[in-house]
């Protein structure tokens, strides 16, 4: 699983000539502890270049133990087609309190290979996961303070990896 760390900006980007040719570099220090970090990354790279001094960033470390920036503006999919502009609106969007306008069985008819008790229990399972989403959103919200109307992203970010983290826990123990 890959940790997601907040940062901050403390130097604009620049292209540099180092060992291997020209790299794009930025130094942040983290938010937790102050330290300080350089991000090396590809020529030009634009997610880097982009940033700017005090700016609110997130890094992670790469397979290779490598801090990268972390490119919340451009979304990809495997094929690097990105997102694309749906016209249209879901036929059915939950209406705030767990229920949707769709029976459980219209949800999730099109799973042939399951029974209809077992349809049922998977819809009441994704109304329980995200009444506990929710909940986590709440306590990460009351824990990190300084997030809160600020970085949206990593709020949400956080409560995902939690419940997939407390799911994993649960699962292992049952």
């Amino acid at each position: 699983m890959i940790k997601v760390t907040p940062a901050i900006v403390i130097q604009e980007p620049r292209q540099i000539k180092g060992k291997y040719g020209y790299c794009t570099i930025v130094k942040v220090r983290l938010m937790s502890s102050d330290e300080e970090i350089a991000i090396f990354s590809k020529e030009n790279d634009s997610n880097v270049l982009k940033r700017y001094i005090d700016e609110k960033v997130e890094i992670y470390k790469d397979a290779k133990g490598k801090y990268r920036l972390v490119d919340k503006d451009t979304a990809r999919n495997v094929n690097g087609d990105g997102l694309h502009h749906i016209s249209s609106s879901l036929p059915s969007t939950p209406n705030g309190n767990g229920n949707s306008n769709q029976t459980d069985r219209d949800i999730i008819d099109d799973i042939p290979m399951l029974s209809d008790s077992d349809k049922k229990k998977v819809a009441k399972f994704i109304q329980q996961q995200s009444k506990l989403l929710k909940y986590t959103v709440d306590v990460v919200k009351a824990d990190f303070p300084e997030l809160v109307g600020t970085d949206d992203r990593a709020i949400r970010s956080m409560a995902i990896s939690l419940l997939i983290n407390t799911n994993m826990v649960i699962n292992r123990n049952l």
